[in-house]
This record gives structure tokens, C-alpha cells and sequence, in this order.
């Protein structure tokens, strides 16, 4: 199993692993835009090399991956690094594909996210709920930047998110008001003013 003192090696191997994958298939790494398919592969190549179990692996309730899920810090560093090259590559970070990384199921990590975890205490883990957030933040963050990015995308959000759909009302209404304010006058500079428009009538001298 995986442990917390291998990090650091499993941070360099994973990224070399991924530009490995990206360089023998031809993927651009330049332009920093990798799409889901190829994601899905180089995240695939990655789990075969370095998570998949193998005959020497000792696997309880037949689970996919060599990682020990009672080391959470290990799995945080390599979440942490699955969503460094996510952003990096703008690749949209998701629970299903963090599992096609590591092998650790999406079951299992929404028992994860639910508190369902526990330690030999009995008690429930909150990193491992936390780290399971962690992954669906990261997804919302993406999801909302791409969307935020055309005028379809914005009208999306405001109806589907009320923090940001309240931002978006409030820049209407303050673009609205930029472009059609006009100087509100006091009820004494409106009577001054249509006072000076009115015209003038000639003085009667009594004769």
C-alpha cells in the first residue's frame, strides 16, 4: 500500500506519467487545453501504472486501488496534484475521473463525503469528507469559469445559482443605471427651474 512518506515520489511520477502519455499519443501540452476524452486516457494510463492492484497487493472487499484509504494525507497530495493539472489543462475536474486516477470508487467516495468513514476509534474521518467536497467545489469553480465566460453561460448561472445569480442581477441593475441615470433635482431646484421657464408676463402699472 501507498504511504504518506511516498508523496513526494508519487507527485513526480504522476506528472511524469502524465506528460509521458501526452507526448507518446501526440497530445499538445503547449495550448494547455487537453479535452475529456484524452483526459480520461492519460488519467486511465496513470491508475494502470501506478494504482492498479497486482498479485502481490493484499485487497480487502476487492477494491481497485494499492492506496491504503486510511492514509488520507497521501490521497490529498495526489488529489492536489490531479487538480494542479486540471487547472492547468482546463480539464474539469470530477469525481468519476479522480476515481478512474486512483481506483478508489465513487461509492466510496460519497460515503466519504456523507461521514461514513471510520477510523479504528469508531469515529468518523472528517478529512476524508472533506476531501470528497474538495473534488465537487473544484468541479463548480470549473463548471462556473466556463460558463461565466459567454453571455448563455452567465443566464445559466443567475438562474442556477443564487449567490452568483445575485451578483449577475446586481451588475444588470448598476449597468442599467450607468447608462440611463439622470440627476435627480430637489422638489426647490424643479420649482426654481420651471419658474425660469415659464415666460414672463408684462407689469400692469394700475393705469
Amino acid at each position: 500500500m501507498v504511504k504518506a512518506a511516498e508523496s513526494e515520489v508519487y507527485e513526480n511520477r504522476i506528472e511524469e506519467l502524465f506528460y509521458e502519455y501526452c507526448y507518446e499519443n501526440d497530445i499538445d501540452t503547449a495550448k494547455h487545453n487537453i479535452d475529456d476524452n484524452d483526459a480520461y486516457c492519460i488519467w486511465r494510463y496513470i491508475y494502470n501504472t501506478l494504482f492498479k492492484p497486482d498479485a502481490e497487493t493484499i485487497r480487502y472487499n476487492n477494491k481497485k486501488s494499492k492506496l491504503d484509504y486510511g492514509d488520507i494525507e497521501t490521497i490529498s497530495n495526489i488529489l492536489d496534484i490531479y487538480l494542479g493539472l486540471c487547472y492547468k489543462f482546463k480539464i474539469l475536474p470530477l469525481i468519476g475521473d479522480f476515481e478512474t486516477l486512483t481506483g478508489i470508487t465513487r461509492d466510496t467516495l460519497n460515503s466519504w463525503e456523507r461521514g461514513e468513514y471510520r477510523v479504528e476509534s469508531g469515529n468518523a474521518t472528517y478529512k476524508h469528507s472533506d476531501l470528497a467536497k474538495k473534488i465537487r467545489d473544484a468541479t463548480k469553480r470549473m463548471t462556473l469559469k466556463n460558463l461565466n465566460s459567454n453571455p448563455m453561460g452567465q443566464m445559466a448561472i443567475a438562474n442556477n445559482y443564487e449567490d452568483a445569480g445575485l451578483m449577475f442581477a446586481q451588475k444588470e441593475a448598476q449597468a442599467k443605471a450607468d447608462a440611463w441615470l439622470i440627476p435627480r433635482e430637489r422638489p426647490a431646484e424643479i420649482a426654481q427651474r420651471r419658474a425660469r421657464e415659464l415666460p414672463q408676463m408684462p407689469e400692469f402699472d394700475g393705469e
